[in-house]
């Protein structure tokens, strides 16, 4: 069972690595830049936390889209993929958050490898997330 896993886990690699993080750097710069403009844009009139909720709805829609269409190619079911989107979303910033605590807090790494360890953990979860709960129809 563990051997087919992760003979099925290289295959969606090699099918889908380079265009993956490729898509991933794009919603990466999206996600920065639209963030900033947003904030800019709203923080006279909204508190940070909305403004930081509204930014995450418009980001993980972007990145939603950039996926759905150009990488996994999937027909049908958008309600299901987005929300299943937004969970996968919400996971690997659970535990990206506690690794990097938990490294730079208690095992004293410094934050800017803490945070390039997580960004890396981040990518490799998502691609899990993403590949084998988001845009999968087998559940």
């Amino acid at each position: 069972m563990a051997r087919s896993v992760v003979t099925s886990l290289k295959v969606k690699i090699q099918e889908l690595g380079l265009p993956f993080l490729l898509c991933g750097i794009v919603n990466t710069l999206f996600g920065y830049f639209g963030s900033l403009g947003i904030y800019y844009s709203l923080r006279n009139i909204l508190s940070t936390f909305l403004i930081v909720v509204i930014a995450r709805i418009v980001t993980i829609t972007f990145s939603f889209f950039t996926y759905k269409i150009f990488i996994f190619k999937t027909k049908g079911h958008w309600l299901r993929e987005y929300i299943r989107c937004h969970l996968s979303y919400g996971f690997i910033s659970i535990i990206t958050i506690t690794v990097l605590t938990v490294l730079v807090d208690y095992v004293g790494v410094p934050f800017w490898l803490a945070q390039l360890f997580t960004i890396c953990l981040g990518v490799f979860f998502s691609f899990i997330a993403h590949t084998y709960y988001t845009f999968s129809h087998k559940l």
